[in-house]
């Protein structure tokens, strides 16, 4: 399921980055990648405080996560609800790509393909402006969910 991909080339791109490595950073790294699911700031200072075995602080969890997101190691899903919800990049150095995000089982799926030129082309030839950046969210259910 993870091909080869370890968390320290997630830690090893932090560092590189300026990034302090604390055992809460390790832990919010380590428990995006193993499960491999979208959560809350709330559900990560949850889960992660019973994996540390004391409470971490709300506050510390926005920090450590506002830094994964500047880093580029984490991913933000908007929802209508107005919760911010986190999942790990499995290839944050890859270049331009998105995830698919299934809406039952929150598991995160890499889909390695842009097709943001379309857009950008329809954007400067239609509406002739330029487009400098864009957010692509995609959601639906996962295979094993659409066999429920």
């Amino acid at each position: 399921m993870h091909t080869g991909v370890k968390t320290e080339q997630f830690i090893r791109i932090l560092r590189n980055q300026g990034c302090r490595i604390t055992p809460v950073v390790t832990s919010v790294v380590n428990y995006l990648f193993k499960t491999g699911m979208v959560r809350s700031a709330q559900e990560l200072r949850d889960d992660v405080s019973g994996l540390l075995g004391y409470q971490v602080n709300l506050a510390t969890m926005y920090r450590v996560l506002d830094r994964l997101l500047q880093c580029g190691i984490v991913c933000s899903m908007h929802k209508t609800d107005g919760i911010m919800r986190y999942y790990l990049c499995r290839n944050p150095q890859q270049g331009e790509h998105h995830h698919f995000i299934c809406s039952s089982c929150m598991r995160v799926q890499e889909v390695p393909v842009c097709f943001s030129e379309g857009f950008s082309r329809y954007v400067e030839e239609k509406l002739h402006a330029t487009v400098d950046s864009h957010f692509i969210q995609l959601e639906g259910l996962c295979a094993s969910c659409r066999k429920l």
